[in-house]
């Protein structure tokens, strides 16, 4: 598997988890055009009144464990059995698929080819997915009707299709599958090449190309005004347009860009406003010590990280990215400890 390709199922270190944070808005239409799991019906789901369909309460906000960090709603979902606290209750529909994918796993994790369990246990992590909602399409050969993980999914849509520019011999994913001998194959097929690029518009195109284009279309927000490091860091260096590897739309919070278009850099320091790490208050956090002893404001330009599972304090909080190498690192310890220790009690 190449750099590229890698890239397109996880992202960069910049981007690890920023695709889970977003899904809703990169992949909302593409959500609604595919099969839900449907909600769990009890019979105590039943023998209510009528017109008591839904809770303006998650379950899950009564002891602040909701993913979505919110209690104000109306939720139509009813915690499954398998979660004994709050069973038959009603939440929101981030927490139930949440709930529904506990112990579970990706179809494709059975035979190595899941990108997120590899990447877990390369970590030395439990296995663990936010939800697992899809389906593998009828077509496959092995694993037709069983649930997956979206990366799989998606994978599996894409198989056998090409990106648009592949014809003319400028797509980088393709050309890298060439140059290397390999079939060219790709992980995501998710746009559609922008209107106002001179060719192939409307066609298929992989994530690398579609941004490709729309940096030919647009640029961020930020660097009218000078604010955007991207920007500058390419003006700086060659005089030169910067090459945006992904957009976004500006938070509704911001003051001045809510709603345009902002590179993937400006994005991440705009969602780590006013947040800390997750180890600042114990002192643990290396950035906020380095801050502290220069006697600078400690403000965090990336939080797109979150604590391992395995930690016992601060899991899923957001943490910098130095704060989970380290975690990360102390998992894949603990999991190599534990695999020998079982190794040995064998031996015994």
């Amino acid at each position: 598997m190449t750099e590229t390709t890698v890239h397109q199922i996880l992202g960069d270190d910049d981007e690890e988890d920023e695709y889970e944070e977003e899904e809703e808005e990169d992949l909302s239409m593409m959500h609604n055009k595919r099969r839900r799991r449907q909600p769990i019906t009890t019979a105590a789901a039943t023998a209510e009144d009528d017109n008591n369909t839904s809770s303006e309460i998650c379950c899950f906000a009564k002891d602040g464990s909701c993913v979505r960090k919110t209690s104000s709603g109306f939720f139509s979902y009813r915690v499954p059995k398998k979660c004994e606290k709050y069973a038959g209750e009603r939440c929101c529909g981030t927490c139930y698929y949440k709930c529904t994918a506990a112990d579970e796993r990706c179809a494709f994790a059975n035979d190595g080819t899941c990108a997120v369990a590899n990447r877990c246990e390369k970590d030395g992590m439990k296995v663990t997915y936010a939800y697992l909602k899809y389906r593998v399409p009828n077509s496959h050969a092995r694993y037709s009707g069983l649930w997956c993980c979206n990366s799989c999914y998606y994978k599996t849509q894409a198989f056998g299709k090409m990106c648009a520019f592949a014809k003319d011999g400028t797509c980088l994913i393709a050309n890298e599958c060439q140059a290397k001998g390999k079939a060219i194959e790709y992980n995501n097929l998710p746009q559609r090449v922008p209107k106002g690029y001179q060719k192939f518009v409307g066609y298929k195109c992989c994530e690398t190309c579609y941004n490709k284009c729309r940096a030919t279309l647009e640029t961020c927000a930020f660097a009218e005004t000078g604010e955007c490091e991207v920007d500058n860091a390419s003006m700086k260096k060659n005089g030169t347009a910067p090459a945006y590897k992904r957009f976004h739309k500006v938070p509704q919070t911001h003051p001045v860009h809510a709603g345009k278009t902002c590179c993937n850099s400006c994005y991440i320091q705009i969602k780590a406003r006013g947040l800390k790490c997750a180890f600042m208050n114990d002192g643990e956090c290396s950035f906020a010590k380095n801050c502290v002893k220069r006697g600078i404001e400690c403000v965090y330009k990336n939080l797109t990280y979150k604590v391992p599972s395995s930690h016992e304090k601060y899991s899923g909080e957001k943490c910098c990215r130095t704060c989970y190498r380290k975690c990360a690192e102390h998992a894949k310890e603990v999991r190599w400890a534990t695999v020998l220790s079982n190794l040995l009690e064998k031996t015994d």
